[in-house]
């Protein structure tokens, strides 16, 4: 539910306008023309990768389509074994797939090439945040011109990286926004989602309804809040208030430094601990209780202690956490045969 209520923001907020709703959340004014050139409806790549790639390029089964799975330069070094580990499998489902990065295709003669093999479909793995680099629109245009003469088909478009912006998240948040939702979707967002504001000068409006003025609430809140970049991803740019290394200097300095930021930081609400304990018999404990207060000797019906313990200032390394298996769109194991 929440999902759907942040893909609907453009329309409950914007009119259906995904520009304004883009540079709302962060994007550069390139960022947003190069999503909105995509013009390609969202897919869940998450399930059913191949039959996804077939139904939206129209490659048709047993054509074998050459797929160059295509990330950024200055990313590509260390992606290139995954890469090449990566093409194996993807044949195995009717895929003809090289890896590379951006710099590599060549469009002439009304195609895109990649090391003299035509390219049927360009399986974009670089994210939205690479277009800030220097460079960029010398290196993109000609691959989305070529996109938009339909001399080669772009999988996983542009256009649903505006989404990913924690931006969406902030609007979300946003007690002015809460008359676009539903009874319903605003139970859902309450549960799930943190207070999330995006770092600008001026008045906010906290949890229980008092109005603050944000830079100076973050600064002083450091151990109750995280700074993170609005439009980047995999962690990068986040800093924890509450950190053991997080003086109050570097996060003065920092949420300073977010106020001038072009595509702008989310400052969101440090979420509190919840254990569940649920039957399985493939966990493996750390030894010792764990912090939530119960035993790992203990039946799997135990329930944790009431309250958990105070929160000191921590390194990221002391965090528990459970972690459970996942599939990835880019698993390099083949559907059906783990």
């Amino acid at each position: 539910m929440i999902h759907a209520a942040m893909v609907s923001l453009p329309d409950r907020l914007f009119g259906g306008d995904l520009k304004a709703f883009a540079r709302a959340v962060g994007a550069s004014d390139y960022q947003v023309s190069a999503a909105l050139r995509s013009q390609l409806g969202y897919v869940d790549t998450m399930h059913e990768l191949a039959n996804n790639i077939f139904a939206e390029t129209g490659a048709a089964r047993g054509s074998f389509p050459v797929v160059a799975v295509t990330d950024w330069p200055s990313s590509y070094e260390k992606l290139a074994p995954y890469l090449r580990r990566l093409a194996a499998p993807w044949r195995e489902l009717g895929l003809d797939t090289y890896g590379c990065h951006l710099g590599e295709l060549e469009v002439r003669g009304g195609r895109v090439w990649l090391r003299g093999r035509m390219v049927d479909v360009i399986y974009r793995i670089f994210l939205i945040e690479c277009l800030l680099e220097p460079g960029a629109p010398t290196l993109l245009d000609p691959v989305l011109d070529a996109v938009a003469r339909d001399e080669v088909t772009m999988f996983t478009q542009l256009e649903c990286e505006v989404f990913g912006s924690k931006g969406a998240l902030a609007m979300l948040s946003d007690e002015r926004n809460r008359r676009a939702f539903s009874a319903a979707e605003l139970v859902s967002i309450d549960r799930i989602l943190p207070w999330t504001r995006m770092v600008r000068p001026g008045p906010v409006t906290l949890e229980d309804g008092r109005r603050v003025d944000l830079p100076g609430y973050a600064i002083a809140h450091q151990d109750d809040l995280v700074l993170k970049p609005a439009m980047m991803a995999a962690g990068r740019g986040v800093l924890l208030g509450w950190h053991r290394d997080t003086s109050p200097q570097l996060w003065r300095e920092q949420v300073t430094k977010a106020l001038g930021t072009p595509c702008g930081y989310v400052i969101q609400r440090r979420s509190g601990r919840c254990l569940s304990c649920f039957q399985t018999t493939a966990v493996s404990w750390p030894p010792g209780p764990s912090p939530g207060g119960f035993s790992p000797a203990a039946t799997a019906t135990a329930a944790p202690s009431p309250a958990p313990p105070p929160r000191p200032r921590t390194s990221r390394s002391s965090t528990w956490t459970l972690v459970a298996s996942a599939g990835c769109c880019l698993s390099t194991t083949a559907r059906g045969t783990r």
